[in-house]
């Protein structure tokens, strides 16, 4: 019956702008932050950002095992292994988060992994929310209405990485920086979707426009992967050493095995 109502979607987005007009989400997934900055609120984001139960002892433990247990799996077969974190946007952006939302601690749980790590483990971990606060200052690293980082903010991880990889691999050094563009065409990402609002709220978007060293492959069979997620690219550069990337977003319900973002379960 709703799918029939006439003017269904004018009246949505009436709606949901008229709500964000007074600072206001339509979603509950969806925050309405400072100066037309949103952020997710979903899978116990808002949770982790506002620091509101710590990890005990015995769960860092638990991370710490999880992943020396994946260290040495991998260095048994002669890999390398790097823990990167991709950082929430709030906790990068955090003066851009309503006032309301206070933090009910300095120290979150992503804190308590990347400490714990650093002081008591062998397991390499690259934490670049440092680099990315400070990039900020010269222009956006993420963007207002995605929960993504934008294309400065993924060089500069990409430089961060390299950096890391070349005290193994000194043959693997980051690529002369390229031109950033903002393309003025009203973007709209993925939190404006949500609100509803996808191409009647947007931003112009900063890309770049790097040399690709790889190309797109066929991952051969998946039987796991029945929604088709899984995707591969193969080295245009043969001598370049080769890498295995995982990303596993996490949840503070589900058991998972690896550090996403600053929402962070116990293994």
């Amino acid at each position: 019956m709703e799918r029939q109502l006439g003017f269904r979607r004018s009246l949505v987005v009436a709606y949901s702008r008229a709500l964000l007009s007074l600072g206001v989400s339509s979603t509950p997934s969806v925050i309405v932050g400072k100066s037309g900055w949103l952020f997710f609120a979903g899978d116990e984001a808002l949770a982790s950002y506002r620091a509101v139960q710590p990890l005990t002892e015995a769960e860092v433990t638990r991370w710490q095992g999880r992943m020396e247990r994946r260290q040495a799996w991998l260095a048994e077969r002669g890999i390398r292994f790097l823990v990167v974190i991709a950082p929430n946007k709030e906790t990068i952006y955090p003066e851009y988060m309503p006032a309301r939302l206070n933090r009910v601690r300095e120290t979150t749980r992503l804190d308590q992994i990347v400490s714990h790590l650093r002081e008591r483990s062998s397991v390499a971990i690259l934490d670049p929310r440092a680099a990315l606060r400070s990039a900020k200052a010269g222009g956006t690293v993420y963007f207002r209405t995605d929960t993504h980082w934008n294309d400065a903010g993924a060089w500069l991880l990409h430089r961060e990485i390299v950096a890391r990889l070349h005290a193994w691999y000194p043959e693997v050094e980051a690529r002369p920086a390229v031109p950033i563009v903002r393309v003025r065409w009203g973007w709209s990402g993925d939190l404006a979707t949500m609100l509803g609002l996808e191409g009647r709220i947007g931003e112009d978007p900063l890309l770049l426009a790097p040399p690709r060293v790889s190309r797109a492959a066929d991952p051969g069979a998946r039987p796991l992967d029945p929604q088709g997620r899984l995707s591969a690219a193969e080295k245009t550069m043969r001598e370049r050493p080769a890498v295995v990337i995982q990303e596993i977003a996490e949840r503070f319900a589900v058991a998972s095995s690896a550090l996403h973002g600053d929402t962070l379960a116990a293994p």
